[in-house]
């Protein structure tokens, strides 16, 4: 009994850094796991890889104004994460391209400039912090965002499981019985999908958010 404690409940007893992590790795779960399985469900896998790496610059900038404050590289990375979603929604309704592959277009040009600008006033190890986060140095901000973005993500979850199952299921009848064919429901979806993936960052870093 004694190993057992020693090894699975000392670290987390005994050190505030082990508490923090084990809490905000948890809160992440719990919000994280349905959308992945909505998702594949909705053959979207892609855009979750796509959009993990497209909010990297947002995040970068944030970087550059105010350095390492978590409010300002959530919000930056808030925000190119939606004007991303938006214009690669935008580009599917224009052209034959589906929204996972316009998405892809972003992919690669959205991490390469986030590593540039992060590269502009930051060290080494402040590029490692990005793409592969630093889970044992989570803040008490950092700690109380993610839980703030898990408690949304379930709140709307609860709002709007019945659109995205029945357009998981049969996307004709969701059309057929509602007026925006749940297009509302798709867009909260997606605002999800952007708000836990920029809590995923916070922990994991941007190349490791999409895992979660």
């Amino acid at each position: 009994m004694t190993v057992l404690y020693n090894t699975l409940i000392a670290p987390f007893a005994d050190i505030d850094v082990m508490r923090r992590a084990l809490v905000a790795t948890f809160a992440l779960s719990f919000s994280a796991a349905p959308i992945g399985v909505f998702l594949m469900l909705r053959r979207m896998s892609l855009i979750g890889d796509a959009l993990s790496h497209a909010i990297l610059p947002g995040a970068a900038i944030g970087f550059l104004i105010a350095g390492l404050s978590v409010f300002a590289m959530a919000g930056g990375g808030l925000i190119v994460g939606f004007l991303i979603t938006i214009g690669a929604g935008l580009i599917a309704r224009a052209t034959p391209i589906k929204e996972d592959a316009s998405l892809a277009a972003f992919f690669l040009i959205s991490l390469a400039l986030g590593v540039v600008i992060v590269s502009v006033k930051g060290n080494d190890e402040d590029l490692v912090h990005f793409l592969f986060g630093s889970v044992m140095t989570i803040t008490g901000s950092a700690l109380l965002l993610i839980a703030a973005i898990a408690s949304v993500s379930l709140v709307a979850f609860a709002l709007i499981w019945r659109p995205l199952v029945l357009e998981c299921v049969d996307p004709g009848f969701l059309r057929s019985v509602s007026r925006s064919g749940g297009g509302g429901a798709h867009i909260a979806f997606l605002a999800l999908v952007v708000l836990n993936l920029v809590g995923g960052f916070l922990v994991l870093g941007t190349l490791l958010a999409s895992v979660s």
